[in-house]
């Protein structure tokens, strides 16, 4: 037999029946690790997408859920996006998918590593591993899919270095690497891909300049490197070498100099983001000559000038933002040109005049309209009623004046109105009431006047109101009860007067944030649903006259900081309920008639995370009796603690020493009694910044202790402290009441300027210890009306910023210190009725006290008592017989104006007191 012949058939043969062999073994090992990685995945569902992945089935391998075969039977998609899937791509072998060209994983919860493996993928085009949670630096070896087209890795954890190997990818027209941890790689080791139309390492932290192997991708139509921190200036080969652009973002970086003169070159560009960098100087003039620009934005750069009147050449812009920066034009007729505007942004510059009213008519598209913030004046034209389609429009803190216009009433597509903090007056007009679809109201800090419209009860879908501010008057608006989306309202400071409907709080069960206070309202306090209620987190009803108790219901609102019942008429005791309120941080009901104790259960508050977290609490001003309780040690965030005019006996509460956070303690004018002990610690008050013990029975050596740890007095610099923090919405008061020079003032807003150290009206003996002048940042100290002896300390000239000093009503004796001409902001000096001797001193702020500031001490003498020193006397009879009289008249004088000009601050300072009483 010719071997020859019979050898090449055999082959074919064998060929014919081995190939099927060879495709099984394939598809076998794929099977195998499908189901292996499987076996490691879990589901964020109930019901696994997987459940067709089985060993039963492996016959139909190219059936499974999610995967694709090619024509030999072998996989080569696999199709598991939005899958809920758990688990890590460890697990998942990919040497065993020799075909693969389509690899979505996209939107799951994959976690670790991408395995170096990966790379042996030799035949993938398609790869999406965005939207997962993974880690660790990219692998170099992705590099190695030369036949990648499309790679999307965006919305990761990815750190360390880009991998200069992943330009290898010469065939890919699109790569997401955005929103990782990414940094900056040595870019000249880059390659340059031609074929890439779409680009993104957006929210990465890349630094340094431009990535510069990007302007030779010239086929670049879309560029998002937003959100990292590159800096420098945008180099010019961007604007000659990627003329295809149609998408530029670069916005929040740190970007800086002027804007390019040749932006106008990419003239594809539809859409331009450059926010948030630090541009600077105009927007070029031939900005105009991007024809096809749809959106752009500029805003928060530092950008001045006119807005260029070529703009009105982007006849298909639709998005504008130019808010954030310096511009200052005083018209808007370039802007009013974009006829199909849809949103214009131009808030927080520096814009003035009139709008005159065309510029309404031409914009029939407008959806938000923000012009906030600048310095427009004149009345809103009634032309507003143009933006029929309009469903935002901001206009807030400018300087528009007049009235609301009807025409308001025609935008009834409005979602969110704001024209607050303007001087606009006269009453809101009724038309209002046909924006049924509005959300948000607010008016605040205006000049609006009568009382609300009864139309308003129309505006039933309103989630946020607030007419703070505003004189309206009239009774209570009945028809808010109606409103049962409403989530904030605020009306305090508006003069309205009446009843507040007693199911009020319980008919809006929507209702979180909710200030009525300061107005005329009288009644019962409204009642509370038995079950509480569940959303409302801040109410203020302080300032009106409302009567009656306190429900302990109010205990049942699970979720309320904030509490604020003072200046009222409230009777009655403090319900022992409010202990279950545990998120309280601000518990305010002052100047009310409450009496009874202070409730531990305060003290026992247990928060759902960090324990008891009340910061604010004050009861000043009410008939509450008993001891202060102890369990308000637990209270560890306190900050304001003030308690001051009512009837409680106690002795000192040592315990607070152990209230770290605490700023402001205040007892005055109650029954405590004994002496100030300390428990020794080296952190005792260290954050106090007003201790007010007035008018009580202390007694005993002054807390010497306290003066050597008080740290927040001992700074000089502006640490201030706050008194009106809150998490929410307002900068509400939290003032509290403060004696200086035998007046009670309500210090509010500013308190964080205060330094106050109050003692008087006590019977402390013993002397003034020289370690108060440790306290050089305290601006009012006050130890009149006790027995304290000894000297004046000569440390007292090291408080620099000492304002007012009264030691009046003492038994000091000795002379006055010298030093104390040092104390240059001194304005208000009280040293009488002590046992002091000698001459006053006669120079800086001394020579501006009255005599009234010396009075009852037989020996002092000397200016400006009508007593004279003897060495006074002496140069009295030369000075006459000299004739140099008027030489120190003027010597006096101008020392007078020094130190009035030196107590300024004084001045200012007492300028945010409200006298209250006397």
């Amino acid at each position: 037999m010719n071997t020859s012949i019979i050898r090449p058939w055999v082959f074919h043969v064998l060929l014919i029946f081995l190939l099927p062999l060879k495709i099984t073994s394939l598809q076998s090992a794929e099977v195998e690790a499908l189901l292996s990685w499987k076996n490691n995945l879990s589901s964020s569902s109930s019901s696994s997408i997987l459940e067709s992945w089985s060993v039963v089935n492996s016959q139909n391998l190219c059936n499974w859920t999610g995967i694709i075969c090619n024509f030999g039977g072998t996989v080569s998609e696999i199709h598991l996006q939005n899958a809920g899937l758990i688990g890590k791509l460890a697990h998942f072998n990919f040497t065993s998918f020799r075909n693969l060209m389509l690899l979505n994983l996209k939107n799951n919860s994959f976690s670790g590593s991408i395995p170096r493996s990966i790379g042996s993928l030799s035949k993938l085009t398609f790869l999406d591993l965005s939207s997962n949670f993974l880690d660790d630096i990219l692998p170099s070896e992705i590099g190695n899919l030369t036949q990648l087209q499309y790679i999307s890795l965006y919305a990761n954890s990815f750190i360390g270095v880009i991998p200069y190997q992943i330009s290898n990818l010469q065939k890919a027209w699109y790569m997401d690497l955005g929103g990782n941890l990414l940094e900056t790689p040595d870019w000249s080791k880059f390659r340059s891909m031609p074929l890439l139309t779409r680009l993104s390492f957006s929210h990465n932290e890349l630094d340094q300049d431009f990535p510069n192997f990007i302007m030779s991708c010239h086929n670049l139509s879309y560029l998002d490197l937003s959100s990292n921190m590159l800096n420098g200036s945008i180099p010019e080969p961007l604007f000659t070498n990627l003329m295809d652009l149609e998408y530029l973002d670069l916005s929040r970086n740190a970007f800086q100099l002027e804007l390019p003169a040749n932006l106008s070159k990419l003239s594809k560009l539809k859409d331009l983001r450059l926010e948030s960098n630090f541009f600077s100087g105009s927007i070029p003039d031939d900005i105009g000559l991007l024809a096809n620009l749809q959106f752009l934005s500029l805003q928060m750069n530092t950008l001045v000038g006119p807005i260029p009147s070529s703009i009105a050449q982007l006849r298909n812009l639709y998005v504008l933002y130019l808010d954030g920066n310096g511009f200052n034009s005083s018209i808007l007729s370039e802007v009013s040109q974009c006829k199909n505007l849809t949103l214009l942004a131009l808030s927080n510059n520096f814009f003035t005049g009139e709008i005159t009213p065309h510029i309404f008519t031409n914009w029939p598209q407008m959806i938000t309209l923000s012009l906030s913030n600048n310095s427009f004046t004149g009345t809103i034209p009634p032309e507003i009623g143009f933006l029929r389609k309009a469903q935002r429009i901001y206009l807030y803190k400018n300087q528009f004046s007049g009235p609301i216009p009807e025409e308001i009433g025609d935008l009834t597509n409005l979602v969110e109105l704001d024209l607050s903090e303007n001087h606009l007056s006269g009453p809101i007009p009724h038309t209002i009431g046909n924006l049924r679809n509005l959300n948000l109201l607010y008016l605040f800090s205006n000049n609006l006047t009568s009382m609300l419209p009864l139309e308003m009860g129309n505006l039933t879908s309103l989630v946020k109101l607030d007419l703070y501010g505003n004189p309206l008057n009239g009774d209570f608006p009945f028809f808010l009860s109606n409103f049962t989306h409403l989530e904030w309202l605020f009306i305090s400071s508006t003069h309205i007067s009446g009843r507040i409907p007693s199911d009020f709080f319980t008919n809006i069960s929507s209702l979180a944030v909710a200030d009525l206070a300061n107005n005329f309202l009288f009644g019962q306090l409204p009642t509370i649903s038995s079950a509480g209620h569940r959303n409302l987190s801040f109410i203020s009803l302080r300032g009106n006259q409302l009567t009656g108790q306190l429900s302990p219901d109010w205990g049942k609102c699970e979720n309320i900081t904030y509490l604020d019942f003072g200046d009222n008429k409230i009777s009655g005791v403090i319900p022992p309920e409010l202990g279950n309120l545990t998120l309280l941080r601000y518990l305010r009901l002052d100047s009310n008639k409450l009496g009874g104790i202070i409730p531990g259960e305060l003290g026992n508050i247990q928060g759902r995370i960090q324990g008891n977290i009340l910061e604010t609490l004050i009861l000043n001003g009410n008939q509450l009796q008993g001891p202060v309780p102890q369990t308000l040690v637990n209270c560890s965030f306190l900050q304001v603690l003030d308690i001051g005019n009512n009837m409680i006996i106690d002795s000192f509460p040592q315990w607070t020493e152990t209230l770290q956070e605490l700023h402001v303690l205040i007892l005055r004018s109650n029954r405590f009694h004994g002496s100030i002990g300390t428990l020794g610690r080296k952190t005792t008050f260290k954050k106090l910044k007003i201790l007010d013990l007035a008018d009580n029975g202390f007694t005993g050596n002054l807390p010497a202790n306290y003066f050597e740890h008080l740290e927040a007095m001992m700074q000089l610099h502006e640490q201030q402290f706050d008194l009106t923090r809150w998490s929410g919405i307002y900068d509400h008061d939290a003032s509290v009441n403060l004696v200086i020079k035998g007046r009670v003032f309500l210090l509010a807003r500013k308190l964080k300027m205060f330094t106050i150290i109050d003692l008087s009206d006590n019977n402390f003996h013993g002397n003034i210890p020289s370690s108060i002048g440790k306290l050089v940042g305290m601006r009012f100290f006050n130890l009149s009306h006790n027995n304290i002896s000894g000297h004046i300390p000569s440390s007292l000239a090291d408080l620099k910023v000492l304002e007012s000093l009264d030691i009046s009503f003492n038994s000091l004796k000795g002379e006055i210190p010298f030093q104390m001409v040092r104390i240059t902001s001194l304005a208000l000096l009280n040293l009488s009725y002590n046992q002091l001797v000698g001459s006053i001193p006669h120079s800086g702020q001394f020579l501006t006290f009255e005599n009234t500031s010396f009075l009852g001490n037989p020996a002092l003498c000397g200016f400006p008592l009508t007593k004279m020193c003897k060495d006074e006397e002496k140069a009295k009879i030369q000075g006459e017989a000299n004739s140099s009289g008027p030489i120190s008249s003027f010597e006096y004088w101008d020392a007078v104006l020094i130190g009035y000009g030196c107590g300024t601050l004084f001045g200012i300072a007492i300028g945010y007191c409200h006298i209250v009483k006397k």
